[in-house]
C-alpha cells in the first residue's frame, strides 16, 4: 500500500530520501497518512481481522465457529445435554 515507506536494509537510500520528503512537505505527508493501510479496506478487516462482533461484524469468527460445527443445533444440544448430565450428578441423592 501506498500508505507504508517501505525500507530495504540492503538499500536503505531510498527510504530514507521518502522520509526526508515528507518531512519537508506536510501536503505530502497528509496524503501519505490518509492512504489506505490495507489493500481492500473493510474488506480486509473482514476476511482477515473479525474475530470478535464488534470487528467487522464477527464474520472471521462466524467462520471458524461455522467450520468446527459450534454453530450445528445438535452441538448445542449435546452441551446442554452434558450439563443436565453433570446437574444431575451433583444434585444429593434420594
Amino acid at each position: 500500500p501506498k500508505s507504508f515507506v517501505w525500507y530495504d536494509p540492503n538499500f536503505p537510500e531510498q527510504a530514507l530520501h521518502s522520509i526526508a520528503q515528507l518531512e519537508a512537505n506536510p501536503a505530502l505527508y497528509r496524503a501519505k497518512l490518509n492512504e489506505p493501510i490495507l489493500k481492500d479496506g473493510h474488506h480486509s478487516i473482514e476476511k482477515y481481522f473479525s474475530l470478535r462482533d464488534d470487528v467487522g461484524r464477527g464474520l472471521l469468527k462466524h467462520r471458524i465457529r461455522s467450520m468446527m460445527g459450534f454453530d450445528d443445533v445438535m452441538y448445542h444440544l449435546s452441551l446442554l445435554n452434558e450439563e443436565r448430565i453433570l446437574l444431575q450428578k451433583s444434585l444429593p441423592k434420594k
